[in-house]
């Protein structure tokens, strides 16, 4: 195997066509996994950071990526995974299956030789790379830490229609979910209506970073001009890829609710949501959220994904727990 370490951002043009192939081949094949992804990020959050983009090739065949940046904290140097902490859901090594333990020997070659600190978040607690270092911590040549750091509560797979969906969800659940769905859509004084594509994307982004920062003064707080700036880019890459839902819902003419979500493969990701606060005696949004199960079933999705975080709507609508994990890795 050829391990090759890249620190300009070129590599992520350079290497789409085969990272894509090479992620198909993948069980973790997710939006947050691709190049594009990956690029977005870097656009948005690389200044200051040294990227460090490994591959591993078996003669001329891509068998593994290995994305990290380096960010210099004082006399700390952290390698972590593109994608960041707080934006990207599941961060991860891209490699042929079975071959995921031999990728990371491979890249450890580097990064034992650098004074730097492995520091991974977001990984699934399922992922190959979880068993590699809690096996390289027994190894003893390394201190290892895997700690499980948050849950992504999922609904998979999704029954083939809405009322069967609806009849898995515990009784209670069931009948506020009903009864709050025929108050907002039966009142046709109300005029809803939900919508999953925007023709105009910058003002579609715009209620959305709207209705977001209304919705909650953690969230209005998140939203800096700079994460606005990152949004509204994935916003733009992911329409490019047919991968962005935005969907609104409407009361009388006026946005009140709103998603960001990613339809990619069998699975759809919600993303990030808002809405406006004069309206929660509507529930306007949990049943955006809920109408958008209904729509990717119809869609055909098997998976519906509510990424990171324990809120309970996500087990009221049926999540169920997954993990991501915080891995520390330094040689000793």
């Amino acid at each position: 195997m050829k391990l090759e370490v890249f620190s300009d951002s070129a590599i992520f043009a350079t290497l789409t066509a085969e990272w894509t192939k090479l992620l198909a081949t993948t069980e973790r094949n997710s939006i947050f996994a691709t190049p594009q992804w990956a690029d977005t990020w870097w656009r948005a959050w690389g200044e200051g950071r040294d990227l460090c983009l490994m591959t591993v090739r078996e003669g001329s065949d891509l068998v593994g990526i290995v994305p990290l940046f380096v960010e210099h904290a004082g006399e700390r140097h952290l390698a972590r995974f593109l994608g960041g902490v707080d934006v990207t859901d599941y961060e991860d090594i891209v490699a042929q299956p079975g071959l995921e333990h031999e990728v990371w020997r491979q890249a450890l070659v580097y990064l034992d030789a650098k004074p730097w600190h492995l520091d991974l978040h977001n990984t699934p607690g399922t992922s190959p790379t979880i068993a590699f270092f809690r096996q390289l911590g027994r190894e003893g040549k390394h201190s290892v830490s895997v700690e499980m750091e948050d849950v992504c509560p999922i609904s998979a797979p999704l029954p083939p229609d809405f009322e069967a969906y609806l009849g898995g969800l515990e009784k209670k659940d069931r009948h506020e979910l009903r009864r709050k769905l025929r108050r907002l859509m039966g009142d046709t004084d109300l005029d809803t209506r939900v919508t999953w594509r925007q023709e105009n994307l910058p003002q579609a982004m715009a209620d959305f970073v709207r209705l977001h920062k209304l919705s909650s003064a953690d969230k209005n707080q998140f939203m800096t001009p700079r994460m606005v700036g990152f949004f509204n880019s994935l916003a733009q890459t992911c329409q490019e890829q047919g991968w962005l839902c935005l969907a609104f819902l409407t009361v009388q003419g006026v946005r009140v609710s709103t998603i960001m979500a990613f339809e990619y493969g069998d699975t759809f990701y919600l993303y990030n949501s808002g809405y406006d606060p004069a309206y929660e005696y509507l529930s306007v949004g949990l049943l955006l959220k809920a109408l958008a199960i209904e729509y990717a079933i119809t869609s055909g999705k098997r998976c519906y994904d509510f990424l990171q975080g324990s809120e309970r709507y996500k087990y009221d609508l049926g999540g169920k727990d997954t993990q991501v994990c915080h891995v520390q890795c330094v040689p000793k």
